[in-house]
């Protein structure tokens, strides 16, 4: 502060010229001017008039520079402290929004308080030298003049009870130096925003018909701080927006109208429960706070719903403004011992352009924030007069399927998962579809977004996975062949809903084989809290529930999480599919996609295949399933099922480069060599059976077989006596063994001699031995092309039990 002060006597008139600074602004010279934001124009600049009275008062009053608007002088404050650098600081803080007094001692301030017009507010130090800050308050309680003045009490330490005491004595705040600058702006305009509400109400219709400021009426109309925050709500918003509306500006400035929603909060409160919901709450009113300028107004309307009220010296700088929102709001956070990452997507409405009211501005903002959410959130948009009339039919098109999922207007289709080695059908994706009474079939790309923004996809989601699971089950009931049907998930169902508890109760509801169900998951709805689905894909592998990547190749997956997933499909995202023999950089994803798989143990579809070129490519290329246009369209379940039960197949084009797969069971119970037959012809192997070592070792001897999977107890020759041999004969063989005993002698003495490739327990998971032999086969397969110097390597995890 430049105080230009020299020695006075009582009565002595000095001039006094004070910075007016923001609360983020710099240091500041004499005369210096605080500017608005963005705005290269000097705002308001106040010089105080000092007057020595009696008592020990100094008195500062507001002198208006010529065009400065009346309105910023209309409150008065007193400040009430016997240190003068505490009286220079708050007085250089609060004097260019409001008529500034102050006083240095308790009788002063009794003083200037009883003064008319009395001040607005007071701010008054607890400790001071012959009358303390309770003795004043005392005063000012009993006298009838000032009882209502609202007295914030400033205090050295914080001590619960000095706050105790000095709310109990009628203060309405304390605070506890040195107090941070916004909080102090903060404090004193939310008490002057109550006070003129009182005044408000008190000349409000009802209290003249006899009703009480307590009565319902009242009590709903005068709540105007959110509970949770402190900061206004609707009803204050509402009272700020239209004097903001009424106040001059610029011709080149406007009022702003950010309407803020935090993205993805739903799926806090809902898994994380409320109490973490607040603190997020919380926490993001914090970081907003940090962007509102003193004569800006920040509430919280509803649930996660902010808005902002803002003055801003030319339009583009609305956007700059909001995406600093943004940043903010995308910064991690931890609640409940969990990291969250947010996002907001903000909606912008300017007046005059798009209303002149300050409910049509917050409708704009409200609509231009649904348009900055549906197109995925982290963004913001300025209104646009067209946005209305697409609310008004996204509205409507959410009441239609909100009934259209109880009003049976819902269907799926199925389409075709082929086992490239055979062409044969292994399994389909079920995917929904809409058949509306008057707009015909609504395509997914519609509805499934809308359904995600507005919580259906939860109650969408759980439909599909039931029906499809009866689907299936009825197909087998009719003697169909035993497929795996593919459903899709929501990153939205996996966030907020118990889907173990679902899919247990879908399955049980069926009787549906787990076996014969898949899930399928974006990767990028994966990685949202990797850890949690580790765990998660861990308890549905358990279930022998399969799991898929979907799009795979268009998020972000982290590699070092993906190997710990517990998934047996990864898909290929269709956009690379489409030019796969011709754009070489499509080749190289997906051949490194089908080779990243491989070697994490999960087998590889290709979605979107249409030609027979691509076909082509990718059987040549080690890739395992597709699906697409090329074999079958999604199709009804009725024509699924005629599909299916006609044993069409896919004709493959002979490739004499694809390697021969050959299967050697080894196993005394001829029940159990007939059920290993039964399961692994489907796979296309050429399948030989012993029931002995001797013709295990005669069969090997007259067919290059692959892989060989040996019982552990077998009659003359044990399985680790036989894995022996075929290693020392056969060396290029893989090894496995299954056995109904966890042998431990045997297995040791397997793994030790290097026989085993991996170990299988009996009864056996079709599911994961169908997988462990097709990574015997790639094993089999890169050992081969490793020899033979091409660059593709497969390398087991070592020695692994599947149950």
């Amino acid at each position: 502060m430049i105080d230009e002060r020299s020695q006075v006597g009582a009565g002595t008139a000095v001039r006094v010229t004070l910075p007016i600074q923001p609360p983020d602004a710099g240091t500041a010279g004499p005369g210096a001017v605080w500017r608005r934001r963005g705005c290269d124009e000097p705002g308001i600049a106040v010089a105080l008039q000092m007057s020595k009275i009696s008592a020990g008062i100094t008195e500062k009053r507001i002198i208006r520079e010529p065009g400065m608007p009346a309105t910023v002088a209309r409150a008065t404050l007193l400040i009430v402290d016997d240190q003068p650098e505490n009286l220079a600081v708050l007085g250089g803080l609060l004097q260019h929004h409001y008529a500034v007094l102050v006083a240095s001692s308790g009788a002063g301030a009794l003083a200037v308080a009883t003064r008319q017009p009395t001040p607005d507010l007071i701010l008054l130090d607890l400790m001071m030298p012959e009358m303390d800050g309770y003795a004043v308050l005392n005063a000012l309680r009993e006298n009838p003049v000032t009882r209502d003045i609202p007295v914030l009490l400033l205090a050295e330490r914080w001590d619960a009870g000095d706050e105790e005491y000095a709310l109990s004595l009628g203060a309405v705040d304390y605070l506890v130096k040195p107090v941070r600058s916004a909080v102090v702006l903060a404090r004193v305009r939310n008490q002057l925003d109550v006070r003129r509400a009182r005044a408000i109400l008190r000349d409000h219709p009802l209290s003249r018909h006899g009703r009480t400021v307590g009565s319902p009426d009242l009590q709903a109309h005068g709540s105007l701080f959110d509970d949770l925050t402190g900061l206004p709500n609707r009803n204050l918003l509402k009272d700020r927006l239209a004097h903001a509306i009424a106040q001059p500006r610029h011709p080149d400035a406007v009022l702003a109208v950010l309407t803020i929603e935090p993205d993805r909060f739903q799926s806090v409160n809902e898994t994380l429960g409320r109490e973490a919901g607040d603190c997020v709450i919380t926490e993001l009113a914090a970081r907003l706070a940090a962007h509102v300028h003193p004569a800006d107004t920040l509430a919280r309307v509803e649930g996660d719903e902010f808005v902002l009220v803002a003055d801003i010296a030319r339009v583009e700088l609305a956007s700059v403004l909001a995406q600093a929102i943004i940043a903010a709001m995308a910064r991690p956070l931890v609640v409940a011992g969990r990291e969250l990452t947010l996002g907001a997507s903000i909606g912008i409405a300017l007046f005059p352009k798009d209303g002149e009211r300050g409910d049509d501005l917050l409708r704009c903002a409200v609509s231009a924030m649904h348009k900055a959410r549906a197109e995925g959130g982290g963004r913001s948009h300025l209104y646009a007069t067209d946005m209305d009339s697409r609310a008004l039919e996204r509205l409507e098109m959410e009441g239609e399927l909100r009934r259209a999922i109880g009003n049976g207007e819902l269907l799926l289709h199925y389409q075709p998962q082929l086992r490239l080695r055979t062409g044969r059908i292994v399994g389909a994706e079920a995917l929904v579809r809409w058949q509306h009474p008057t707009r015909g079939l609504v395509p997914p790309a519609t509805f499934i977004p809308l359904a995600e923004d507005t919580g259906l996809i939860m109650p969408l989601g759980a439909w599909v996975l039931r029906q499809a699971c009866l689907q299936n089950k009825a197909w087998q009931d009719a003697g169909l062949a035993r497929i795996r049907v593919a459903v899709n998930l929501s990153a939205r169902q996996f966030e907020s809903q118990d889907m173990l508890a679902l899919v247990a109760a879908a399955l049980k509801e069926s009787g549906l084989d787990p076996a014969c169900l898949e899930l399928e998951l974006t990767e990028s709805a994966v990685m949202k809290d990797a850890e949690a689905f580790i765990r998660t894909t861990r308890q549905f592998k358990a279930r022998s529930v399969s799991l898929s990547i979907d799009d795979f190749g268009t998020g972000f997956s982290s590699l070092s999480y993906l190997r710990r997933f517990e998934f047996n499909h990864l898909k290929i995202d269709q956009s690379f599919i489409q030019d796969i023999n011709r754009d070489p950089d499509n080749a190289m994803i997906a051949l490194a996609v089908i080779s990243l798989a491989h070697n994490l143990r999960m087998s590889v579809i290709a979605e979107g295949v249409e030609s027979v070129a691509q076909l082509a490519f990718l059987r040549a290329r080690g890739c395992d399933e597709m699906q697409g246009d090329l074999f079958s369209r999604p199709l009804p379940a009725a024509e699924f099922a005629a599909l299916l039960g006609s044993g069409r197949a896919l004709e493959l084009p002979a490739d004499p480069a694809l390697p021969a797969r050959t299967l050697l069971l080894v196993d005394d119970e001829a029940g159990i060599l007939a059920s290993l037959q039964r399961l692994f012809r489907r796979e296309g192997y050429t399948v030989l059976a012993a029931s002995n070592g001797a013709e295990a070792l005669d069969l090997l001897a007259m067919h290059v077989v692959q892989v060989i999977i040996s019982d552990a107890h077998l009659p003359v020759m044990d399985g680790s006596e036989l894995l022996a041999k075929v290693r020392a004969l056969y060396p290029d063989t893989v090894r496995m063994m299954l056995s109904g005993y966890t042998d431990l002698q045997a297995v040791t003495r397997a793994v030790n001699s290097g026989e085993l490739y991996q170990f299988i327990t009996k009864p056996w998971n079709d599911v994961k031995l169908v997988e462990a032999v097709r990574a015997g086969f790639r094993y089999h397969e890169s050992r081969r092309a490793a020899t033979h110097g091409v660059i593709q390597q497969f390398v087991p995890d070592g020695i692994q039990a599947v149950p």
